[in-house]
């Protein structure tokens, strides 16, 4: 009897020994599973800040994309609007100027029908007829000297 006791309370001691060795074991597993825990809560913390950093910073793109596309529209609306005003201003100064170069045309032919009606007059003044019969009858003369 002695023998089965003692065998026993070896089994008890062993089978304590092993209870308590497992309940360490359990406890080191299971402190390693909260550090383990918490380590992936900080990365999934840390990769969750740097998404929404990288939303945030692709809404600031998309918002500066949005207003460059804005202002390209406008720079090719004032570009538009510019030359449209430059060829108006060009069609206006060549029919000015076109203007101008016949004004001075007329200025000019005026001044060339003036200068050819004065030269008009002075030789329907020389050849009057007055004059005109004073040379026929200067030739006339002339003719019966000769003769």
């Amino acid at each position: 009897f002695l023998f089965h006791f003692t065998v026993s309370q070896e089994r008890e001691r062993a089978a304590r020994e092993e209870l308590h060795a497992a309940s360490q074991r359990w406890k080191e597993a299971e402190e390693g599973h909260r550090r383990e825990t918490r380590e992936l809560r900080a990365e999934v913390a840390a990769r969750d800040d740097a998404l929404r950093r990288l939303e945030s910073r692709i809404k600031c793109l998309e918002n500066e994309n949005e207003q460059l596309e804005k202002n390209e529209k406008e720079l090719k609306d004032n570009m538009e609007g510019l030359l449209q005003s430059k060829e108006a201003f060009i069609k206006h100064y060549e029919a000015g100027a076109m203007l101008m170069e016949l004004h001075n045309m007329e200025i000019a032919l005026h001044k060339f029908q003036d200068i050819f009606d004065s030269i008009g007059h002075e030789v329907i003044k020389r050849s009057s007829p007055v004059s005109n019969s004073q040379d026929v009858t200067e030739d006339v003369n002339r003719e019966k000297l000769e003769r």
